[in-house]
């Protein structure tokens, strides 16, 4: 079999033990099997800790994990997958970067069955296995991803920089964003850390907006339908490109990272931020009892008398097994020990407990108890993750298309109409494709 070779600019990480004791190892021969995995998501930090407590559990596995800038990583995997070099596990969002491998992966709803029980099913919610299998070919219900955590979409403000600013709250319609964004420039701020050199981060934000003006069409059109060129859609392309009309969003926001957008924000160079329910990481690592100095808000309502968004959410990280890891029975073995942590063992635990996102699976918690304040955001999350609609784009040449729509209309460079037929226009040759 051909072994995962190291990308240019990874980082390696490297197990350096873990913090509490955990479930003996079942043996698998003399020498450690060697089990690589990449992601991009969680964090390096959460992927060591992570690495860390599942080779303490099983000594005979070493687990090479590599993390990757989500910017550069959907490039490292096309790559590696030409070449025949993916990894034995790999960390992906559902949706179309999960479907642009689906070929090179293994179907795991059986597999689930023998590593994790038969019931399985009943321990994650209908909704997340959905979207977990959103963009699968008509008539297949296979799964090639398993959720490790989930999120829900939503923007966040600094509390004490808004206050410094002379605002008292966070904006509840378009029009007092684009106030606030100029009240927080006139104090030399930059209003929205977007870091779109991430197309992902572009899509998210796009569809909290779409959501409000055509909820059914986004659905449809997420799952592959041609429904981007509807009325509802182009309202939602034209807010968009008000966003940077009106200074909430700079053009320099296209090109910044999601690692520079955080640290902007979590520096106070910035005091909105699209972070969503992600960004409760942020409340852990203070590690301060202290009231915390973010809050989330929806994306502000953009019809008049309108509703702010509705909540959008599933899949954060899931883990799936490439067909490279089948190359010999120990490999094949190990692989499934380590899928098995990575979902429901000491791997997911470690990052349910970094805040890294909320738990897919539902026997997982944060430990040790979280602060109150900190409580209370958690437990917001989880009870709108109940009732979210999916956030992702099944199709990953439909979402290639929405995203150069987007940073086109972003760019003055396009109308939204235009850019937003178009972006049916490949939604309609995939269609076709398909038949």
């Amino acid at each position: 079999m051909a072994r995962a070779a190291r990308p240019p600019g990874l980082l390696l990480l490297l197990a350096l033990g873990a913090s509490r004791a955990l479930a003996p190892a079942p043996a698998l021969g003399a020498d450690k099997v060697v089990v690589t995995l990449w992601t991009a998501r969680p964090e390096a930090p959460v992927v060591a800790e992570m690495v860390a407590a599942i080779e303490h559990a099983h000594p005979d596995i070493e687990l090479r994990a590599v993390v990757q800038p989500v910017e550069t990583y959907q490039a490292a995997l096309a790559e590696a997958a030409a070449a025949g070099t993916l990894p034995d596990i790999l960390g992906l969002p559902a949706g179309a970067q999960t479907q642009r491998l689906r070929d090179r992966l293994q179907e795991l709803s059986e597999k689930a069955s023998d590593i994790i029980g038969k019931d399985w099913r009943k321990h994650f919610s209908p909704e997340v296995l959905g979207e977990a299998r959103l963009g699968n070919p008509t008539g297949d219900d296979s799964l090639y991803v398993m959720p490790m955590t989930t999120e829900v979409l939503g923007l966040w403000f600094d509390v004490p920089g808004f206050v410094k600013a002379g605002l008292t709250s966070p904006p509840k319609t378009l029009d007092e964003m684009g106030a606030d964004a100029a009240a927080l420039r006139r104090a030399g701020l930059s209003p929205l850390a977007l870091g779109g050199m991430n197309g992902r981060a572009l899509v998210a934000l796009f569809l909290q907006i779409a959501a409000q003006t055509d909820a059914a069409g986004l659905l449809s059109a997420e799952a592959g339908r041609p429904a981007w060129s509807q009325p509802g859609m182009v309202q939602a392309a034209s807010v968009w490109g008000s966003l940077f009309a009106r200074g909430v969003a700079d053009q320099g926001a296209l090109t910044t990272s999601r690692d520079e957008a955080a640290a902007a924000f979590s520096e106070g160079r910035a005091r909105m931020s699209p972070q969503g329910s992600g960004w409760l990481h942020q409340a852990r690592s203070s590690g301060s009892s202290e009231p915390f100095k973010y809050d989330p808000f929806p994306f502000p309502a953009v019809i008049p008398q309108g509703q702010a968004s509705p909540p959008l959410g599933g899949v954060s990280v899931g883990w799936a097994m490439t067909r490279n890891a089948t190359g010999s029975p120990d490999t094949d073995r190990a692989t499934q020990i380590v899928w098995h942590d990575l979902v429901v063992g000491p791997g997911a635990q470690a990052a349910v407990n970094a805040l890294a996102g909320l738990p897919a699976y539902d026997g997982l918690r944060p430990q040790p108890p979280l602060p109150g304040d900190v409580q209370r955001l958690y437990d917001g999350f989880r009870a709108q993750l109940g009732g979210a609609k999916p956030h992702v784009i099944g199709d990953p040449v439909v979402e290639d298309a929405l995203v150069g729509g987007l940073r086109a209309i972003a760019a003055g460079d396009e109308a939204p109409e235009r850019a937003m037929r178009a972006v049916d226009a490949a939604a309609r040759g995939q269609r076709l494709l398909a038949r």
